[in-house]
């Protein structure tokens, strides 16, 4: 049995959290309980309600932020596996089905999948892949297979729930919080290195289990951007204080960066160059020929 947790907070996303919770009704898988968490919002709670859609309902009396509330779920969850799932995501058919196997073959204590962009305004080109994770998708360079990782994003992640409950959930002190504008980032890595810790296990990882992720305008304006990458930097910091964890995952990320990423960028911009010359070096020469033919 897999417990489906999402986290909601605002009444603005009231629609994209009833196309969250519909895609997790629609998987391929056939045991699962969903479960809504409302932060401190009694006015969302009250509506969702009202729908009677079908779904475990709980209301914190007060904003307790995304890791409490995403806590708060694995303890009223029924399941043996608690996953999580963003109100502005939309999961695949069979997201929970090759979660499932994961769990089944490898007997797992944690597995997630790849987070890909759902762009709501339009694509973001100048955002380079790389940096995807900025919007809450996997960047360029993630595994293209099966394997274990530290750590995969909130919106496509799960545990067993007697291992999540026995580490005692996620940090609080990390994670988005409305009530209090919090900013401090890593929650997931956080918890997963704490899991290792108790049990010498890494996070499955399935690029096949697939959640679809909205990007809003909102999330791409550059301040939000520039203001992720700088505390997403100081989480990590925070992160390597309080545990044993050397941050290899970023470790290898820069790497991949600084000597795939940027090389490729420059003999693409090299080549761009370079062919829009050669364009117009032979748009000119033809200028020249004319006018030598109709001298």
């Amino acid at each position: 049995m897999f417990s489906v947790i999402i986290c909601t907070y605002s009444v603005q996303r009231y629609s994209d959290l009833i196309e969250a919770i519909d895609s997790v009704k629609n998987q391929t898988y056939p045991f699962i309980e969903i479960i809504v968490v409302v932060d401190g919002n009694k006015e969302l709670y009250d509506t969702i309600l009202s729908q009677d859609i079908g779904v475990k309902m709980h209301l914190n009396d007060i904003n307790l932020g995304l890791s409490k509330s995403r806590n708060v779920g694995a303890e009223i969850a029924t399941g043996d596996v608690v996953a999580f799932l963003d109100d502005d995501a939309v999961a695949d058919p069979y997201w929970i089905s090759h979660l499932a196997i994961l769990y089944r073959q490898n007997d797992a204590v944690a597995a997630g999948g790849r987070l890909v962009p759902l762009w709501i305004d339009g694509v973001s080109a100048f955002i380079p892949e790389e940096f995807w994770w900025l919007i809450g998708a996997n960047p360029k360079g993630s595994p293209e297979h099966i394997k274990i990782v530290r750590n995969t994003y909130g919106s496509n992640i799960s545990f067993a729930r007697d291992v999540f409950l026995r580490v005692g959930g996620f940090d609080t002190g990390f994670g988005f919080n409305a009530g209090k504008n919090t900013v401090l980032q890593g929650e997931e890595a956080d918890i997963c290195n704490r899991i290792q810790e108790l049990t010498g296990a890494g996070v499955w990882y399935n690029p096949d289990a697939i959640v679809h992720h909205k990007v809003f305008k909102s999330r791409v304006a550059l301040k939000a951007l520039f203001r992720r990458a700088f505390w997403q930097g100081y989480s990590k910091h925070v992160m390597g204080e309080k545990s044993s964890d050397k941050l290899s995952q970023e470790s290898g990320f820069l790497k991949y960066v600084l000597f795939t990423g940027i090389p490729e960028r420059i003999i693409q911009l090299f080549f761009l160059v370079a062919f829009t010359a050669t364009v117009g070096l032979g748009y000119i020469y033809r200028i020249i020929d004319w006018r030598i033919e109709n001298e």
